[in-house]
């Protein structure tokens, strides 16, 4: 259970502690009520209002220790979003994820077009030779490939409500569509090559990042 589950869960038992000590002091006063009416000593009246009274206390002193809670848990939940933020930001700019970034964006149809119909272990060194002969030995395939990793991370703490989906909208749709475009090719190619022993189920390689997009522009998913 996360931060924003238990968030949830202390502000619905809040409203109950507060509903149940709105209760006990309604029958509280409903037992006075009748109480004057009866023949009961003065002491037997004021114990039971008063043990009624500590329990209706007893009740809202749980409903503001939740308050607390929910206050702290707010907070935590601000703190872990914007440390998380932080890592969108560190990931994207990146000097070296960038400058590979930069250089798929230029050179994909040149190291992603016509991949060969082979497995995994034979095509690696094929794209590998394709991106080192495209970048004159400056990049290989598993920095490229570090890349769409990275976005697929980035991707992930979106989906999981851990980062805000505005912060795509706002300032990362353009990365994310231009990224998605430039790699799909390739995405497409390890969904259908998995890695022996190791990908359990290829046609979810990327899968974050293609959530993410189909929530920012769907149209690309079926280009």
């Amino acid at each position: 259970m996360d931060a924003s589950q238990l968030l949830k869960g202390s502000k619905i038992f809040l409203h109950v502690a507060v509903g149940v000590a709105a209760l006990i002091s309604a029958a509280a006063a409903i037992i006075y009520a009748f109480q004057l009416k009866a023949d009961l000593d003065s002491l037997e009246k004021y114990s039971i209002i008063f043990g009624s009274l500590a329990t209706a206390a007893g009740v809202f002193g749980i409903a503001l220790t939740v308050y607390i809670y929910g206050n702290q848990l707010r907070t935590m939940t601000k703190a872990n979003e914007l440390e998380s933020i932080l890592t969108v930001f560190r990931y994207i700019e990146d000097p070296g994820l960038r400058k590979v970034r930069w250089f798929v964006y230029h050179n994909h149809p040149i190291i992603f077009n016509d991949l060969p119909d082979v497995p995994l272990e034979e095509g690696w060194p094929i794209i590998d030779n394709k991106v080192r002969s495209a970048s004159k030995e400056k990049f290989n395939l598993h920095e490229v490939d570090l890349v769409l990793n990275s976005l697929n991370d980035i991707a992930y703490l979106i989906n999981t409500e851990h980062v805000p989906e505005k912060l795509i909208r706002n300032f990362l749709k353009h990365t994310f569509r231009r990224c998605y475009l430039s790699y799909k090719p390739y995405i497409n190619y390890r969904k259908t090559h998995p890695i022996p022993g190791l990908d359990k189920d290829s046609s979810r390689y990327a899968h974050h990042l293609e959530e993410v997009i189909r929530r920012i522009d769907p149209s690309l998913l079926a280009e």
